[in-house]
């Protein structure tokens, strides 16, 4: 379904990209189709050249006066007719998983992931074929493989973001096939993606963003940042874990960020964490540091790292290569 929507809307951003041009293009041409219009009606009425040519002239003027306003009106009336259309996608899909998130709970993760002869299609192109593979509880496992290979692919069916064209993915040998099972296992998941997403809001509401429901549990946030090397920075901040990260995260280096993703993940204490690039901003001490901790403070927890670095192989149990 959101493959779906998310199709219909690039469709819907494409007609709008287009549609910015229009409304200039059909200005210039009522305000030259006006000002013949003018000079037309003028010639017939025999009114002398000189007042023909003031009438234009100030015809002219006020044309050229409103005719900023009159675009900047249509181009964004064509804004406001395509988030209407997103925001009707956004409702239809939080209605329908409205319920699902009232019956959500958290299916406890206890022995293993396993897919099963697992492919992917998208636009009858294959992105991933008859894949088998089993991840047991504990396990730390590296998906490795360049740019294009199908890494995000694998490890957005395992959580459940994606179905497989064919074949089927097991949960503690059951099949996650309902709406609602999809919902519940990815209540065992923490994803830190490549592209760090921040609130303009205080670091400590930025770490338990994901866990509002629940006391806060300052003892685990300052083991966490001591773990992930985010100690110093914090430290060295005016207003300690109130320090608010500004707008487009400028008092933010993109190792800090990673580095409080990281924070923000494990704060929410799951079963499973997806790593996906997840040290690539990082430099190469601090990358050992916080790798070595995550085996040693996290032995409990299914790491998956999706990475195209090698070296992240020597931390792991299991390494999935795809080319």
């Amino acid at each position: 379904q959101l493959l779906k929507k998310n199709h219909e809307h690039s469709e819907s951003a494409i007609f709008l990209h287009a549609s910015n041009y229009f409304p200039r293009l059909f200005l210039e041409f009522f305000f030259m189709a006006g000002s013949l219009t003018v000079v037309f009606f003028l010639l017939v009425t025999e009114v002398s050249s000189v007042k023909i040519v003031t009438i234009v002239s100030t015809y002219g003027v006020v044309s050229f006066r409103m005719f900023p306003s009159f675009n900047k009106i249509m181009v964004n009336f064509q804004n406001l007719k395509h988030y209407e259309y997103i925001k009707s996608i956004l409702v239809e899909v939080l209605n329908d998983d409205d319920q699902i998130i009232q019956n959500s709970k958290s299916s406890k993760f206890s022995n293993r992931i396993k897919l099963e002869n697992v492919s992917f299609r998208y636009n009858d192109k294959n992105i991933l074929n008859n894949i088998n593979l089993e991840i047991k509880k504990g396990d730390k496992v590296c998906i490795l493989g360049p740019s294009g290979s199908g890494k995000s692919t694998l490890v957005n069916l395992i959580m459940g973001l994606l179905r497989p064209s064919d074949g089927k993915i097991y949960i503690d040998d059951k099949i996650i096939s309902t709406k609602q099972d999809i919902h519940n296992w990815q209540n065992n998941i923490s994803l830190v993606p490549q592209d760090i997403v921040l609130l303009n809001d205080s670091l400590l509401n930025n770490i338990v963003i994901s866990d509002t429901n629940k006391k806060l549990d300052i003892n685990l946030v300052n083991q966490l940042i001591e773990n992930f090397e985010l100690k110093n920075f914090i430290d060295n901040s005016k207003n300690k874990l109130d320090t608010i990260i500004s707008d487009g995260h400028l008092n933010m280096s993109g190792g800090q960020k990673q580095r409080l993703a990281l924070v923000r993940a494990f704060y929410k204490n799951p079963s499973i964490i997806v790593l996906d690039e997840a040290t690539n901003s990082l430099d190469n001490k601090t990358a050992k540091n916080i790798l070595e901790n995550l085996i040693k403070f996290q032995d409990d927890k299914t790491i998956i790292f999706v990475t195209h670095d090698e070296k992240i192989k020597q931390y792991c149990s299991k390494t999935i290569e795809l080319t």
